[in-house]
């Protein structure tokens, strides 16, 4: 049965349903995703339990459920398709329409008490042989005893609001200034009672015998009209002191929106500015950013200096896994200008703008938001926002030294060793497949140490990368699948659009070309917000395009793929390569294609086979391209310690085999196709 005392409480009733030994429990985490992802696992995994035979679900007062636990119990009726379940439950008319009419398995049944044959005939409406378990619904007490009645539209009864008694008046007042369904404990608090004095109960049915409240738990006035109309009956004073007996009893009732309205009234903008930020980050940890979106609003309009930044940030966090990078990466900036410098916020908003601007290709942003997190002092927080810098940099050209301290220090907490190995990994992708890969590992499990889901997601989509541009297909997709059913499960649409990105990659190695050029082309065309990955998967078209004999448009697919600085040298690569084979001549876009002393991590062998094809294409020696195009693929294969790990790298990547196919056959003369 839902509990009125916590109707506001995020995951409530999922906690009660899952039990004390299912239901994971955080402190307090800066990103406030990561408990509610932990538990939306949980509900998940008792969610396929309940697959596991006929299930019935009883709920009585389901309007009482809290936002974040409905979303659950949608997620487990999308989850469990046609399995033999039944999700049964009692609301007022109209209190969850969005609910029901998103969900057609929810049939409206009109039930009294329910018996042994009601409960046949329910079991058999809902595709249920064994319907024992709903019999059991009869002895529950006060189970679906109540449907929707239709409430009128109450004209008449407020006519006659001035004609009820002092102590009625008085009473619907209270109602009135408690809510559109006024709780008892609030109606109490506000007439200085017992919530369990016979006198307010009784007080409470006179007022439904008298139309004025519906005879719920808690009762209901029939109309926001209608609590208007008695709420304009009360006095300045009245709706004063209304508000801040409200805004006291309220406070740790986890509903800081509704509190939120009260302290404004009262004059506190920026009390009602905190609890709307609360409530912007129960929203997110709900997945409602859309929610989180409005509170946000509402909170920057009332904040004053000490919370304008937090706000700014959590704006920047929704941005940034939503995948908005620009927006994110400004609103980072906007966050860190309005935090404290050197405070936990600060360094957090830092984190994030490095990272957005990392993906974006920005070196120059992030190097100088490295040199203002260098110049402050701190702890972990400080540490973890150089390594996520680190991790940026180390792909897009030569970092600072001094990122090296962060990355050698022994951190204490989960979270910092995590950002430590993924920096880690970051600066092995330029010189070694096994020690980045190992590194990554140690990221994967401390990420999940720290109870982090989707940073370890991340990880895995990493990892994926690099088992395809090693060979080791089978790998590659068990870690891209991992990752993709985890982000699917989090309900997190930008790493599954992450995950589709990196299978891309692998399909292009070792599927149908048409089928993964298909696939790449929708995920470039949903990436708007995240034009790494945009480009990325252009790219990865153009290189399935070229493959296929299709070579003008793997040409346009490469230029397409050029705007994005992450890279741009690839696909004028790619973009030479198509111009090549097709009998053109790539003019100065060849120009600068040789390879740099460090790794361009995914596109080596491209770049690689490019410079000796434009060679030979010119007439010159393409020998010296070739033998370092081949001692590059050689170096490479040599930091991988395992023989067969080598013997896939060296015989599975396609511009690998090209580059070595060429170099063995070269007495003939002729580059590989």
């Amino acid at each position: 049965r839902c509990d009125p005392a916590a109707t506001g409480a995020p995951f409530a009733l999922a906690r009660h349903l899952l039990g004390a030994a299912g239901a994971p429990t955080l402190a307090p985490a800066a990103d406030p995703r990561v408990e509610a992802d932990r538990l939306r696992l949980a509900w998940l995994d008792a969610v396929d339990a309940w697959a596991a035979a006929p299930t019935a679900l009883l709920l009585d007062d389901l309007h009482l459920a809290d936002l974040p636990s409905l979303r659950l119990l949608a997620l487990a009726l999308d989850h469990l398709g046609e399995a033999p379940f039944a999700l049964v439950f009692t609301a007022p008319e109209g209190a969850l329409p969005a609910f029901a009419a998103a969900h057609p398995r929810l049939t409206r049944v009109e039930l009294g008490p329910l018996g042994p044959r009601a409960a046949a005939q329910l079991g058999a409406r809902w595709g249920i042989a064994d319907s024992a378990q709903l019999a059991l619904a009869g002895g529950l007490p006060g189970a679906l005893h109540r449907l929707a009645r239709a409430g009128a539209d109450g004209a008449p009864a407020w006519a006659r609001f001035d004609a009820l008694p002092d102590e009625l008046r008085r009473l619907g007042r209270a109602c009135a200034l408690a809510g559109q369904a006024p709780e008892r404990g609030a109606v109490a608090a506000l007439l200085g009672q017992d919530p369990d004095d016979p006198g307010l109960a009784a007080g409470l049915a006179a007022l439904g015998a008298a139309g004025l409240l519906d005879g719920g738990e808690p009762p209901a006035f029939p109309s926001e009209a209608a609590r208007a109309a008695v709420r304009a009956t009360c006095t300045p004073e009245d709706l004063r002191r209304g508000a801040a007996v409200m805004a006291r009893w309220l406070e740790g009732r986890h509903r800081s929106a509704e509190r939120a309205e009260h302290l404004r009234a009262l004059g506190d903008a920026e009390g009602a500015a905190r609890c709307l930020l609360q409530a912007a980050r129960d929203a997110v940890a709900a997945g409602d950013d859309a929610g989180a979106r409005r509170c946000l609003e509402a909170a920057a309009e009332r904040a004053g200096p000490g919370l304008a930044g937090e706000v700014l940030l959590l704006r920047a966090q929704v941005g940034f896994w939503r995948g908005e990078l620009g927006p994110a990466a400004v609103g980072a900036a906007a966050a860190r200008a309005a935090l404290p410098r050197g405070s936990a916020g600060w360094f957090e908003a830092a984190g994030v703008e490095v990272t957005a601007l990392g993906q974006q290709g920005d070196h120059a942003g992030l190097l100088r938001v490295v040199a203002e997190v260098e110049a402050e002092p701190g702890g972990e927080a400080r540490t973890v926002a150089l390594c996520r810098a680190a991790s940026q940099l180390a792909a897009a050209g030569p970092a600072p030294e001094a990122l090296g301290a962060a990355l050698a220090g022994a951190a204490a907490s989960a979270e910092a060793r995590a950002w430590q190995a993924r920096a880690r990994a970051a600066f092995a992708s330029t010189r070694s497949f096994d020690a980045s890969i190992s590194a990554q590992l140690e990221a994967h499990h401390a990420h999940l140490r720290a109870g982090d889901l989707r940073s370890a997601a991340q990880i895995g989509l990493y990892l994926g990368s690099w088992y395809v541009w090693s060979g080791a297909w089978s790998r590659a997709e068990a870690a891209i699948e991992d990752a993709r059913r985890a982000a699917r499960r989090l309900g997190a649409e930008y790493l599954e659009l992450w995950g589709r990105y990196v299978r891309g990659k692998l399909d292009v190695e070792v599927g149908a070309p048409a089928a993964a050029r298909a696939a790449l082309e929708r995920v470039a065309a949903e990436a708007g917000a995240s034009p790494r990955i945009a480009a990325g998967a252009r790219l990865y078209v153009a290189l399935a395009a070229h493959r296929a004999g299709d070579l003008p448009e793997a040409a346009a697919l490469a230029a397409a793929a050029e705007a994005h600085p992450g890279v741009q040298r690839a696909a004028r690569a790619a973009r030479c390569r198509a111009l090549l084979a097709a009998g053109e001549a790539p003019g100065p876009l060849g120009q600068g294609l040789a390879l740099g002393a460090a790794w361009e991590v995914e596109w080596d062998e491209l770049i690689g086979l490019a410079a000796a094809e434009l060679q030979a294409a010119e007439g010159a020696d393409p020998g010296p391209a070739l033998g370092a195009a081949v001692d590059r693929i050689q170096a490479r294969a040599a930091t991988l310690a395992d023989p067969l790990a080598r013997s896939a790298y060296l015989g599975g990547p396609h511009l690998v085999a090209q580059t070595l196919g060429w170099a063995a056959g070269r007495a003939g003369g002729a580059p590989g196709a």
